[in-house]
């Protein structure tokens, strides 16, 4: 909500990064390897033939997981067909924002505010179907 309210321009794409982060880890906890089996046998529209990138490696500590790898499982799960385009969006912002926190100026007209929107968009819209 503080991104919809904010007038500053950076103080907007960081809260909705941050929405980002926090969406992104609290849907990662949901989806985790066991659950989201029971997801995807669930879903209409599951295919089978799809697979998801993240698991072809054997995490045992998810807690150690960086965001984007958490990022990369979510968007694989819930949106396989644009999974490269919503993973690049979301490194985009990431840099952004690490660059941001690491004192690297950036002219606000190089916040990337529609792929941050896009993503945000798709991802809070589709959680909300299966909360």
């Amino acid at each position: 909500m503080a991104m919809l309210n904010e007038k500053d321009k950076w103080k907007k794409f960081l809260f909705g990064f941050f929405c980002m982060e926090i969406l992104t880890n609290e849907t990662f906890k949901i989806f985790e390897k066991s659950q989201s089996e029971t997801y995807l046998k669930e879903s209409e529209g599951y295919d089978e033939s799809k697979v998801t990138p993240l698991f072809d490696s054997n995490f045992e500590d998810t807690n150690r997981m960086t965001l984007a790898i958490k990022f990369c499982f979510i968007a694989g799960t819930l949106n396989p067909e644009h999974y490269s385009d919503d993973v690049n969006d979301f490194i985009k912002c990431k840099k952004t924002r690490d660059d941001m926190s690491h004192g690297n100026i950036l002219k606000v007209n190089e916040l990337p505010f529609n792929e941050l929107n896009r993503i945000l968009d798709f991802y809070t819209t589709e959680i909300l179907k299966h909360i």
